[in-house]
């Protein structure tokens, strides 16, 4: 009876065993900007009138790389840690067009990112998953262009380097796998990113008005700008400061940007 027992508990403490899976994926994908909302306007003004229509999009469309540690707890239950690379697309956000030229405002971001999930799959060689997590920018930025050659005998073309505060974001996904191989799996997935980033600074790289260099005549004040949720009399700004210092970075209202998408990643597994 105690050996029949005994060989119970080490074969269900082989299949626990079997079951509890480690493993490391890569992948890459393209994201779609969506849901989008009002990044800007389009103006076209000419000799017979205007016209305006509003520009709606993301920021969070482009390209996504990544690595996947996870662990399998269960057959069908498992937690996982993502690092993953997000190179934007460019996003014209606003636009004007005049007979004598043209002022454009492009924006391309760039970002590290964290997002760790919970796993649930239907297990077995061909298993459909689904994953729900967070996820976590931890470096990048957003490089904007702004280029102003409504006027050709002062063009002016200022570049911005924003960057964002610590923001917090939601993301799932489901998707197939395939076991290859014990040891090897091919994965595609649909996923998709809530995520709005709060500004946090904004300084100026870069700016030439009129073919001539102006960034070193420029004070702290008009290159760099600090984001706060208050302003008052006591902030670096001169509309409410009349005591503003030129040499500290200007203060100004925080607002947030949408980085929403929806993802098609594609990638292999390795099973450890």
């Amino acid at each position: 009876m105690k050996k029949g027992l005994l060989v119970g508990a080490l074969l269900l403490s082989t299949g626990m065993v079997s079951a509890q899976n480690l493993y490391v994926g890569v992948h890459g994908g393209y994201g779609f900007g969506v849901p989008s909302e009002q990044l800007g306007t389009t103006e076209v003004i000419t000799a017979t009138g205007q016209t305006s229509t509003n520009n709606f999009g993301s920021y969070g469309g482009g390209l996504d790389v990544g690595l996947n540690v996870g662990y399998m707890f269960t057959e069908h239950l498992g937690a996982e840690l993502g690092f993953s690379y997000f190179s934007g697309s460019t996003v014209t956000s606003d636009k004007v067009t005049v007979p004598t030229g043209e002022l454009t405002v492009d924006l391309k971001s760039t970002q590290m990112r964290l997002a760790p999930s919970l796993v649930l799959s239907t297990g077995g060689d061909f298993a459909v998953y689904g994953k729900a997590g967070l996820v976590l920018p931890v470096g990048g930025s957003t490089i904007v262009n702004y280029r102003d050659a409504t006027n050709p005998l002062a063009t002016v073309e200022t570049d911005f380097e924003a960057k964002g505060a610590l923001s917090l974001g939601f993301q799932g996904a489901i998707g197939v796998s395939y076991n290859v191989s014990d040891n090897l799996s091919i994965f595609g997935e649909l996923a998709g990113v809530n995520l709005r980033i709060k500004s946090a600074s904004n300084t100026i790289t870069r700016n030439i008005v009129g073919g001539t260099d102006i960034l070193s005549l420029m004070d702290t004040y008009d290159k760099e700008t600090t984001f706060v949720d208050e302003l008052s009399p006591s902030s670096n700004n001169s509309s409410y400061n009349a005591a503003f210092s030129a040499d500290s970075p200007k203060e100004e209202l925080a607002t947030t940007a949408n980085f929403n998408a929806l993802f098609i990643n594609v990638g292999v597994k390795f099973n450890f």
